[in-house]
This record gives structure tokens, sequence and C-alpha cells, in this order.
């Protein structure tokens, strides 16, 4: 376990839930363009999408660590991912 998760764990008041919101990359791509800007951060992932799926597969692994419930927003609308996290 790396310092940073140990110190967290046991000298940092931790939140009651983890969500881990994630989307298919083609879904990402489209709501993307419907948005019509791009911040740099999404610059870099939709233009790597091995880093984006390394950045996915690490947060799947901190859900071994953590009780961190993972939303797949792909097929539902905002609407309907407010009431998943309600």
């Amino acid at each position: 376990m790396s310092f940073f998760i140990y110190f967290c764990r046991y000298f940092i008041l931790m939140p009651d839930r983890y969500l881990y919101l994630w989307v298919r990359p083609e879904i990402f791509k489209k709501r993307m363009d419907s948005r019509g800007f791009f911040s740099s951060g999404d610059i870099v992932l939709r233009r790597n999408g091995k880093l984006r799926e390394k950045i996915h597969q690490n947060f799947l692994e901190l859900k071994k660590l953590f009780k961190l419930e993972v939303i797949n927003t792909s097929d539902i609308n905002s609407e309907e991912v407010i009431k998943l996290i309600l």
C-alpha cells in the first residue's frame, strides 16, 4: 500500500461514499462533441485512448481497496445519473 493511501485511510476524514462515473469511449467522444468546447484534459483523454483505459483500470483497482461504486453512465441521461447517486 502506498504511503499516500495509508495516510488518507488513517489520518484524514474519509467520505461515506466513493463514486466513479464512467462512460464508453465512443459515448465520451460524442458527448464532448455535443458540448462544443474542450478542456485541456478533455483533449488529452480524447487523443490518448491508452491513457484513458489506464485511468479506468486504475479506478477499478481502487474499487478493491475502497467501497468504490462504479456507475456506467453510457446509456443513461444526467437525470438518471442523479437518481442513481441519490
